[in-house]
């Protein structure tokens, strides 16, 4: 499905690579052929737009839901950076 299949799917030499705040917005524009899937990825140094069919827009979700499916649930934070707090909870309580 992947066209790219085999090739990392980031740049790690890349100087603004790593983990940043993103935002995911999307929308549908009617067209004269039909409605169009907008999706749009803005992260702090850049926005992407894609315009698409249905059926290409579900060909993501397809291959995103591949992805997730094979991730762990486990994060692991590099050694050193601060941690978020984990509640803000009277008890201290992560959950509750």
């Amino acid at each position: 499905m992947n066209e790219f299949q085999g090739h990392p799917p980031l740049d790690p030499a890349h100087p603004s690579v790593g983990t940043v705040p993103a935002w995911l917005m999307t929308g549908k524009h009617t067209s004269p052929t039909g409605d169009l899937l907008i999706l749009t990825v803005r992260v702090p140094n850049a926005t992407v737009t894609a315009v698409m069919t249905k059926a290409d827009g579900e060909k993501w979700i397809e291959q995103i839901r591949n992805e997730l499916d094979g991730m762990s649930s486990l994060t692991v934070a590099p050694a050193g950076v601060p941690l978020p707090p984990m509640s803000r909870n009277t008890n201290g309580h992560p959950f509750g």
